[in-house]
């Protein structure tokens, strides 16, 4: 009786909290919401969350907020082990020795030139190489700490910046990307409710820091417990620079996945290359967030997953 009470239950979702969704994928998503709703096994559902669930990249954001206020663990040995002596890092602690006299010019060409040893790695190592990386720079940082900075600094005053991309020049000649202010997709937060309904399981799985992405997941109607990024291990209350888990990066989400799920999605939703493998690894829908990529939206044409521009994601609700 109460199993058939709970069935009940779940087909009474809302079907107009899918109306931000093209009609196309809204009628596939409708469709299968349906079904889920009365089958016996729970689905599973993954998303990535940089310009999926969000407009806008949380993993940039943090790195440059996390410079801005000067807030990684500077004053600790174990974040300079992370870098290395061609991302900048005898420069940029001799310029740390000297902060006390720092003038405001000073100050914001360490800032850029901080920033920038993200993309010195990336142009060294490649994508993989530097997304695998980037989780090591939180060493010496408490967990529960970033995490609140995530949120209180940096997710929640972002959602209230203007959208602005400019770059900067660090003192190498490093041009530095600088992107502000962060959108929620509100079809996505919907669709995340539709889901709760029907009783599935949803998860977010990120390329960005686990500890930010836990940050903003609650907005978006994921638990904190069902984030899966990149991250270091913690020992004695403190991030450590040795890895942990595997690097949420193309075949690497779904390696994640297996680990930490240990269940097939039905459906995934993501925006890029990093996503590619999750989405293939779905076992009945996908939907690529169309950024522009020609290759990617060919790739996706070819695979049979559904395309939605991004763009729309971001249009008021009808």
């Amino acid at each position: 009786m109460f199993a058939t009470q709970r069935s009940r239950l779940r087909t009474m979702w809302d079907r107009s909290l899918l109306q931000g969704w093209p009609r196309a994928v809204r009628e596939v998503l409708a469709a299968a919401l349906s079904t889920w709703a009365t089958s016996d096994a729970r689905p599973v559902v993954t998303l990535d969350f940089d310009n999926t669930c969000i407009r806008g990249d949380l993993g940039e954001t943090l790195h440059r907020h996390l410079c801005e206020q000067l807030a990684y663990a500077l004053d600790d040995a174990a974040f300079w082990a992370t870098l290395d002596p061609a991302d900048g890092r005898d420069r940029l602690r001799a310029t740390w020795v000297r902060r006390a006299t720092w003038s405001d010019e000073a100050r914001h060409a360490f800032v850029v030139d901080l920033m920038a040893t993200y993309d010195r790695r990336l142009a060294r190592t490649g994508t993989a190489g530097a997304y695998a990386w980037a989780a090591t720079l939180h060493a010496g940082l408490a967990p529960d700490a970033l995490e609140r900075f995530a949120g209180e600094r940096v997710f929640v005053p972002e959602l209230q910046t203007p959208i602005e991309r400019t770059t900067a020049t660090a003192p190498d000649g490093v041009e530095v990307r600088v992107a502000r202010g962060l959108r929620v997709r509100q079809p996505v937060v919907d669709l995340v409710t539709a889901l709760h309904a029907i009783g599935a399981e949803v998860w977010i799985v990120s390329a960005t820091c686990e500890w930010g992405v836990r940050a903003g997941a609650p907005v978006i109607g994921v638990p904190r417990d069902r984030v899966i990024g990149n991250r270091c291990r913690v020992v004695d209350g403190r991030i450590t620079a040795e890895r942990e888990g595997a690097t949420t990066w193309r075949a690497g989400k779904v390696d994640a996945i297996r680990q930490r799920i240990a269940r097939r999605p039905v459906l995934a939703i993501g925006d890029a290359w990093t996503d590619a493998e999750m989405l293939e690894h779905a076992s009945e829908i996908a939907i690529l967030v169309d950024r522009g990529d020609v290759g990617l939206r060919e790739h996706a044409e070819r695979s049979g997953w559904h395309i939605v521009p991004a763009d729309v994601l971001d249009e008021p609700a009808p």
